[in-house]
């Protein structure tokens, strides 16, 4: 089956909970100039990360055609990063689409070609949203998440009107965490989502199929435990900014319009 996002949604039921979406977006900013991104020219890894880093840095500042002043780095215990510039992404009114102006895509298609000897340092630099701290309750990070697996009730992203993604999702977690569920939040390079509860290996059952009753293209599906969940009102879609996204699915017997529902992600540990 085949997966379609088809411009239709509505707004999420609450199924009585006391928690509300639509608040969370009423004291949102409205931010009509647009999302500022940058674009990662590099980011390293390696045990020498800071000094690499560094050291590229500084042989940025050396191009024509740069401006120094747009040129940063960030350094902490794990990677470093360049960036470089400040470009807004903004709504085409006229063909409904976000993007960026041609300074932004000039700029990445310049620093991309950059060269060091035979090699290409900045060939993945890529535009990003200009990183913000993260917001929300430590305690409630989906790290401490104690199973392998959680379940993704919803994601948060920026879009020209709306530039509180991460505040989004804490609060939401927030409000959940009230009504004494066990709620987590994430905050990734351009989404925030939201999860619930906690689950194991075991809640993901692999069944047979075929005359030989093999693994070989089984059917998935989760445990009881994870399907009570599911069947809650409040937990059986994915929320995209508080909607519910419908989709198409391409079946053997024709198309299909669904809402995404909630499913397990695997709780990341590093």
């Amino acid at each position: 089956m085949l997966i379609l996002l088809v411009g239709c949604n509505q707004p999420a039921q609450d199924g009585g909970s006391s928690w509300d979406l639509g608040a969370i977006f009423a004291s949102a900013d409205q931010k009509s100039e647009g999302e500022k991104w940058t674009i990662l020219c590099l980011e390293m890894w390696d045990k020498d990360h800071v000094r690499n880093v560094d050291v590229l840095a500084a042989a940025m500042r050396r191009v024509d055609g740069l401006n120094v002043a747009k040129i940063q780095t960030s350094h902490d215990a794990a990677v470093s990063r360049i960036y470089y510039g400040t470009y807004v992404r903004k709504l085409d009114a006229s063909r409904q689409r976000e993007g960026f102006g041609p300074e932004a895509l000039r700029d990445l298609q310049f620093i991309r070609s950059l060269a060091a000897g035979q090699n290409l340092p900045f060939a993945a630099a890529r535009l990003v949203p200009v990183p913000t701290p993260d917001v929300g309750n430590p305690e409630w990070h989906i790290r401490r998440c104690p199973g392998a697996y959680t379940l993704q009730i919803g994601v948060f992203y920026n879009t020209p009107t709306f530039s509180q993604r991460k505040e989004a999702a804490a609060q939401w977690t927030e409000q959940l965490r009230a009504e004494g569920i066990e709620a987590y939040y994430h905050h990734g390079e351009v989404r925030s989502s939201v999860t619930v509860g906690h689950f194991g290996p075991e809640d993901i059952l692999h069944e047979p199929s075929g005359p030989d009753r093999s693994t070989s293209g089984a059917r998935t599906r989760y445990s009881e435990r994870v399907e009570a969940l599911r069947r809650q009102e409040s937990f059986r879609y994915n929320l995209e900014n508080g909607y519910k996204m419908k989709r198409v699915l391409r079946t053997a017997d024709g198309p299909r319009e669904v809402y995404q529902e909630s499913f397990l992600i695997p709780v990341p540990r590093s």
